[in-house]
């Protein structure tokens, strides 16, 4: 673990800046931040909190991708978040205290990640308003992420499932009709309370909506193909909504 360098700072400069974490921060303020933050690198699967440890910083991702999960004796596995750059976690350990950690996070691929002190992140929150504001809406985006997963794995039949989850990658992509599946299928599978083979199954029958799966390239036959998997919360995210090219044919809003 280092101290994140003043190059390695304006490597990441954007990410940092996009962030929700440091929205509307100052920039004196944000150099106070970083200098509170150790650089860790993470290789393939390695842990960086196993559940009932208790976290001594908060993940701020700078390059690859997190996830969240619990996981029981067996080893049967729910993941809960899918993170990549510019997302945070263990933002919770916050509130309360120097409280043991709910959830374990392991890296799905080789990962930099910004570390912040939680004891200094906790004087902050207290400190400063705009800093607050941003733990607050980062907590109430992951709280509505929650319910919606929930909904998702009770409610919705598997094609809806995956449909709304590539509909909410195909956005954060920005990509036009073709993206890339940043984790794993079994990461997938987990977090959207599939099997494997479900999973397979539910791939070939998008085929038909002109959604095909190579590899880990996701293709649409038109940036509408993913429409008709829309929710309420999606919609917020598209860059459509309320334009000319936003229809009853094109976006069905649950």
């Amino acid at each position: 673990m280092k101290n994140i360098s003043s190059s390695l700072f304006q490597q990441y400069l954007e990410i940092i800046g996009k962030s929700e974490l440091f929205s509307g921060l100052p920039v004196d303020l944000c150099s106070e931040v970083i200098a509170h933050s150790q650089h860790r690198s993470f290789a393939r699967d390695q842990f960086l909190l196993h559940h009932g440890d208790v976290p001594r910083y908060t993940a701020f991702i700078l390059k690859g991708n997190l996830i969240t999960l619990r996981s029981n004796a067996e080893g049967d596995e729910t993941v809960i978040r899918l993170l990549g750059s510019g997302e945070t976690c263990m933002e919770a350990i916050l509130f309360p205290h120097n409280g043991p950690s709910p959830i374990s996070v392991r890296a799905v691929k080789p990962s930099e990640v910004l570390c912040i002190d939680a004891a200094y992140l906790t004087r902050l929150s207290e400190s400063n308003a705009q800093f607050s504001r941003n733990l607050v809406n980062i907590l109430a985006f992951y709280y509505r992420r929650a319910m919606q997963q929930i909904d998702a794995i009770t409610i919705q039949d598997a094609q809806m499932r995956l449909g709304q989850y590539l509909l909410d990658r195909y956005l954060q992509s920005e990509a036009e009709e073709e993206f890339v599946l940043a984790f794993r299928k079994a990461d997938i599978v987990h977090h959207l309370g599939m099997t494997p083979e479900t999973l397979s199954r539910t791939f070939k029958q998008l085929k038909k909506d002109g959604i095909s799966l190579n590899n880990k390239d996701v293709s649409l036959c038109s940036p509408y193909a993913l429409c008709a998997y829309c929710s309420l919360e999606t919609s917020v995210q598209c860059p459509y909504i309320q334009t000319q090219f936003c229809s009853i044919k094109h976006h069905k809003i649950s």
